[in-house]
């Protein structure tokens, strides 16, 4: 099965693969993916310390052809991506 290319979003610290959600339902890996990899508009986005591995591993377990990936340079994950700060605010401070 081909897959369309899938974006490799990097800030300078991290990095994080936007996998649509179906794709890790139909490779039945939807449970194994932390809490690092958060979820916006029906895309998961696959912490690349971890997350991003079992994706792939996952592909390659069925024998599946890897993704191209594009690659998306921004300043920081959270605000830019994500549209919320990488911590919430703490009240009174």
């Amino acid at each position: 099965m081909q897959i369309a290319p899938f974006t490799l979003v990097r800030d300078a610290g991290h990095g994080w693969l936007a996998v649509p959600v179906t794709e890790l339902t139909r490779l039945g890996i939807r449970s194994q993916i932390s809490s690092c990899s958060p979820e916006k508009d029906g895309l998961q986005f696959l912490e690349g310390d971890c997350d991003m591995e079992t994706f792939l591993h996952a592909l390659d377990a069925r024998g599946e052809q890897r993704p191209a990936v594009e690659h998306l340079q921004v300043e920081d994950f959270w605000p830019d991506v994500m549209g919320r700060p990488r911590y919430p605010s703490i009240p009174g401070r």
